[in-house]
């Protein structure tokens, strides 16, 4: 017998394989077993208990796995993923016997030839990864969830005399693919509409194929009627969450709402098009006790969203009917495995909450939050908690100030929140980390709230200035106010050295608002953009269509280089000036003073920093802001941190401050043997990175002493030596790689330093190597070294264990 084969699911690359919780395998084997009170046979029943089998298996459950796959031979003898789960299974118990004789028998299946068998195959696999308990919502993910269905029912096209019902189940399952998928292809307008049109038209399909005579006979069975109606229920919710674009030959274009796309006028699906309601009401009237197409149905009402949501009357009974629908959902299955719907129920009183203020909404959300928790925990149940105990803590009557006597609602936000982000593993939800920001922010933790609002500007994906940015910056500005209270006075000459600290601080805190500004403009992709017509070069270089793009030349710190901008940076310049505007109007004092410092400290920095808080700025002409001494005063500082730093104003480099800009590390080491935890390798061009990022995470949320040589090394001492006197003595070495890394000279000294030191001293997992940018060499160098990757996604918690590591 071959050692492996190609068909069943354990040869498949499921999450479900990877070590997880009994309760979590137990929550979602009752989820999935759920599914066959309503597909209790066909395809759709052989591919639940196939997959239900390989839960049951990972849950330490090899006998019930066995039965599982047994029932799904009872139906159907040919069936390949069943006959292989089977040999796997029996393989592992070592029932070698047994694993010969089923494998002889998948072989016979294969040596038929019979196409349907392999086609039902792949589709079951597709089934598989769409119910995969721990899939991970990523594009790559869900692509190869919908291509395998493809990849099946293409096939089933050539195969005659094949039952029409199996591949009526297959459309209805790869439908469900291509809802998942439509959610995640958001950001990507372009496969947001094909994976929209695809589900309209699989959809009609279904819809029209069980209106045929070939299905007069099955209509009426429970597997039919529930495919009918939950087919009805997602083509309400495609409608209602609608492409708000369309892809041409000519290019991206906003489109007219009230225009109908041209999938739904073939399909002639307008009228459902116009109001997604009656998609909803079908599926009732199909079937009224089929609990997905009531969740879905409340999921609708509750997300409806008038021109102004209003405490209205109208809104109240719209959310109540909501609360019908999933309590009806409710009262047919309210086990573990219909923990969708009690999720749902709570989202729907924390909306009635939200309109109308009612703390019994609240507490109902609350419970019935912390009732689906007892089932199965994830971040976003308990994120979600978090910020309902925080708004219990409100003072009364105000919307946003804490109620500090309320100790008991803070301590479990509190707990949920570090509950939740300690969940999220790589999953990335920024607005969780925002939500904990603010709420920190809201107690009074500035520094914990800032380091939330990078961790969400770090993993957003959005394309355009978003919360993360604002509550960052806003943040930022708070502290920076506080601060600059304790600046000696503008026109004061003398400064002791109690205001000489105050100065570094502040300086500090600038050099940290400078780089996070600058992450955000190339983060949002904010360029300084300027009409074609004032740059004849560049306008030779392009010629876009003027019907759907503008041309623009942009303006970076290496001078102007021409390219074509679709309309939407423009758009997100605007937006990031608006941002900027605001923060000119509520914070004119640490704006007026970030501006003189931009103009008269760092005047290497990016042009468009500046000019965008200079173009914003309203304080230079207002009485609020004694403008001329705030410049005065920036001006001497320029001058004292020339002398301080001991290096001379270059406009080149921009390293006038760069002695002061580093925060003070922690008094002792973490590790008791060496004195410091780690020491950082980076070439220049990462400076701030490491700086405003990895050193103020691990320094200031960790606590770890690192050591970095612009701060750590003593002045005077041999550059030679100062490496490896501050390599021996830390506990690890980070050596953060980009492709400037090979190019610097110091880089490689230091890093050949390191594995001389790691060889000759024995020292394992001594070197750490981080990548940040994708290079062929960093793969040769450290081929027998795991690396941190770093470039889309960066995992600290793992950074972290590797330095903790023994």
């Amino acid at each position: 017998m071959e050692e492996q084969t190609d068909f069943g699911h354990f040869s498949l690359s499921l999450n479900a394989s990877q070590v997880q919780s009994e309760a979590t395998l137990s929550h979602t084997i009752a989820k999935v077993k759920s599914l066959l009170d309503d597909y209790v046979d066909g395809f759709s029943a052989n591919a639940i208990r196939n997959l239900v089998g390989v839960f049951y298996f990972y849950n330490k459950a090899p006998e019930e796995s066995l039965k599982y796959f047994q029932d799904v031979l009872k139906n159907d003898q040919d069936n390949l993923n069943a006959l292989a789960n089977q040999v796997f299974v029996y393989k592992r118990l070592f029932r070698t016997r047994k694993a010969d004789d089923t494998y002889r028998k998948l072989e016979v299946v294969l040596s038929s030839r019979n196409a349907v068998a392999v086609s039902v195959q792949k589709a079951e696999c597709g089934f598989a990864y769409l119910f995969d308990c721990y899939m991970n919502n990523v594009r790559p993910r869900w692509d190869r969830c919908t291509s395998t269905f493809e990849e099946a029912l293409h096939e089933l096209e050539s195969v005659k005399d094949i039952e029409k019902r199996i591949k009526l189940e297959i459309k209805f399952w790869t439908m469900q693919s291509y809802q998942k998928r439509y959610e995640t292809d958001v950001r990507d307008q372009i496969k947001h509409q094909e994976t929209f049109n695809k589900a309209v038209n699989i959809i009609h399909q279904i819809t029209e194929a069980l209106g045929t005579d070939e299905f007069k006979d099955c209509r009426n069975t429970k597997t039919v009627s529930n495919v009918a109606a939950v087919s009805k229920a997602y083509l309400g919710t495609f409608f209602f969450k609608k492409p708000d674009t369309k892809w041409n030959e000519k290019g991206l274009t906003e489109v007219d709402k009230t225009i109908i796309p041209p999938v739904v006028e073939e399909t002639g699906r307008t009228e459902e098009f116009r109001d997604p309601r009656i998609c909803f009401i079908k599926a009732l009237k199909e079937n009224p006790d089929n609990r997905e197409v009531r969740i879905r149905y409340a999921n609708y009402l509750r997300d409806i969203r008038n021109e102004k949501e209003e405490a209205t009357e109208e809104n109240r009974k719209r959310l109540d009917e909501a609360l019908e629908h999933v309590n009806h959902s409710l009262s047919l299955d309210d086990s573990e495995a219909n923990w969708f719907g009690r999720i749902t129920k709570a989202s729907i009183y924390f909306s009635k909450y939200q309109l109308f203020k009612n703390k019994n909404d609240l507490e109902s959300a609350i419970r019935d939050w912390e009732f689906a928790d007892s089932f199965h925990h994830t971040s976003r149940i308990f994120s979600q908690l978090a910020n309902a105990y925080r708004l219990m803590a409100l003072r009364d009557g105000s919307d946003a100030e804490l109620d500090l006597d309320k100790d008991e609602y803070i301590t479990k936000a509190c707990v949920y929140f570090w509950k939740s982000v300690q969940m999220l593993g790589t999953q990335k939800w920024p607005e969780i980390h925002r939500c904990y920001g603010r709420f920190l922010r809201d107690l009074g933790d500035k520094r914990e709230a800032i380091e939330c609002f990078k961790r969400a500007m770090e993993i957003d994906t959005a394309n355009k200035p978003t919360k993360s940015f604002e509550h960052l910056f806003e943040t930022f500005l708070q502290m920076y106010e506080e601060e600059v209270q304790d600046l000696p006075n503008c026109s004061s000459e003398s400064v002791d050295e109690n205001d000489h600290k105050v100065e570094l601080r502040v300086d500090r805190l600038l050099f940290e608002i400078a780089y996070w500004f600058r992450f955000a403009v190339k983060k949002y992709k904010v360029l300084d953009l300027k009409e074609k017509d004032e740059h004849p070069e560049a306008s030779k270089a392009q010629k876009p269509d003027p019907k759907f793009t503008r041309s623009y030349s942009v303006q970076t710190d290496i001078g102007i280089v021409p390219s074509t901008i679709d309309i939407k940076a423009k758009e997100a310049a605007n937006l990031f000036e608006k941002h900027t505007r605001r923060f000119c109007d509520e914070y004119k004092t640490a704006m007026a003073h970030l501006c003189a410092y931009f103009e008269s400290v760092t005047e290497s920095y990016s042009d468009r920093i500046s000019k965008m808080i200079q173009q914003s700025a309203s304080f230079k002409s207002t009485e609020d802001v004694e403008w001329n001494k705030i410049m005065e005063y920036w001006t001497r500082r320029r001058s004292k941190l020339s002398q301080h730093s001991g290096i001379a104003s270059c406009p080149a480099c921009g390293n006038l401050t760069n002695k002061l800009s580093y925060s003070e590390p922690p008094e002792k080491a973490r590790n008791e043997i060496y004195k410091y935890d780690f020491y950082v390798v980076y070439p220049e061009n990462q400076r701030e990175w490491v700086l405003y990022s990895l050193i103020q995470k691990l320094e200031g949320v960790y606590g770890f002493k690192g050591a970095i040589n612009d701060r750590d090394a003593i002045p005077g001492d041999n550059i030679f030596k100062s490496i490896s006197h501050l390599i021996e003595n830390c506990h690890r070495v980070l050596v953060v790689l980009t492709r400037e890394f090979y190019q610097d000279r110091w880089c490689m000294h230091s890093l050949d330093l390191a594995e001389s030191h790691s060889y000759t001293n024995k020292r394992d997992n001594f070197i750490i190597p981080i990548i940040l940018e994708s290079t062929d060499v960093s793969a040769d160098r450290f081929s027998t070294i795991i690396c941190l990757d770093g470039v889309e996604y960066f995992d600290w918690d793992k950074l972290v264990r590797s330095i903790n590591q023994r």
